[in-house]
């Protein structure tokens, strides 16, 4: 049988409140991931030292190889992951090109 008019609109509405809540929990990750970057940030010697290519690539297979697990394009998390790296790598960057110069004992 098929739905009716406010039947689909209230099965929207609850559909679109679980999106909602699965928003909110993505963006508290993003927060949390974050500020582990952030300590990573602070770990690094200098500003030239924010990239690790064999770490990046190592993150961005595992992601991609969870994303098939998830039933999720690896090409889209692939492309998400990338975001990610350029603007925590800036991130860093600014963060440590703003640290006071270790005076050497």
């Amino acid at each position: 049988m098929a739905l009716t008019e406010e039947e689909r609109g209230q099965r929207l509405a609850v559909i679109r409140k679980e999106i909602d809540r699965i928003d909110a929990q993505v963006i508290a990750l993003l927060g949390e991931r974050a500020r582990f970057v952030e300590e990573v940030g602070k770990l690094k010697p200098s500003a030239d030292k924010v990239r690790v290519p064999e770490r990046e690539r190592q993150v961005l297979e595992r992601a991609c190889q969870l994303a098939v697990e998830h039933g999720i394009d690896p090409s889209f998390v692939e492309q998400l992951y990338l975001v990610m790296f350029d603007y925590f790598v800036d991130h860093q960057q600014k963060q440590l090109s703003q640290r006071p110069e270790e005076s050497e004992s």
